[in-house]
């Protein structure tokens, strides 16, 4: 639908278009070849939702070969997801677009795959959970890798500083060039609990010298 839009849509005026990929999701059920990549043996879509749901409810009865099966679909599901953004991108390209386009890829969490003997993406705090992908792509900057560590409230700020506009009254910070250094600063992460739990919260502090 977004390369239809693309394609169908006057784009000389400035858009924003947003792109949400679920497929990174459980139940992992990547489409064909993308499962047969990785996975050693055929896997239909009622047996890998099967296996999913078997991991969230009763994951003490994971083995290994099950484990590496759903971490080889969870694999299909991203090299799936890869090969949609690139197909994405090149549309961009085609069209004249790309040079002209800030391009941010980000995540709201992460997954686990039998760490902490737990699976998906339980209400913890754990790095696994928190530490996901945060692409930005300009055409007009230098690649960096930034260590410093960021937050999702990051983002909105930072597109507005990419495009000179006021990023004022946001909580986060802007990574305008890449070359901030942050190094020192601490992040809250949070997170309800579950059950009879739910209305209470954890926090973690991420950074230099924070308390875990």
């Amino acid at each position: 639908r977004a390369l239809d839009w693309l394609t169908s849509t006057p784009t000389e005026e400035p858009f924003l278009l947003w792109k949400h990929y679920m497929d990174v999701h459980g139940p992992y059920e990547p489409p064909e070849p993308f499962r047969s990549e990785f996975t050693y043996r055929s896997v239909s879509r009622k047996a890998a939702r099967k296996l999913y749901q078997r991991a969230l409810q009763e994951p003490e009865t994971m083995d290994e070969l099950d484990r590496q099966l759903l971490t080889d679909m969870y694999d299909g599901e991203i090299r799936y997801t890869d090969t949609m953004i690139g197909q994405f991108l090149d549309t961009l390209s085609d069209h004249g677009l790309r040079e002209e386009t800030l391009v941010v890829i980000t995540a709201d969490h992460g997954d686990l795959l039998g760490e902490k003997g737990q699976y998906g993406h339980p209400r913890r705090l754990d790095d696994e959970l928190l530490q996901v992908p945060l692409l930005i792509a300009d055409q007009g900057t230098t690649a960096t890798n930034v260590l410093s560590p960021a937050s999702t409230l990051d983002v909105v700020p930072t597109i507005c500083a990419a495009l000179d506009l006021d990023t004022d009254g946001f909580a986060g910070v802007a990574w305008a060039t890449g070359d901030e250094d942050r190094s020192e600063r601490v992040l809250i992460s949070e997170t309800r609990g579950e059950g009879e739990f739910n209305e209470q919260r954890r926090y973690r502090a991420i950074g230099p010298e924070a308390s875990n």
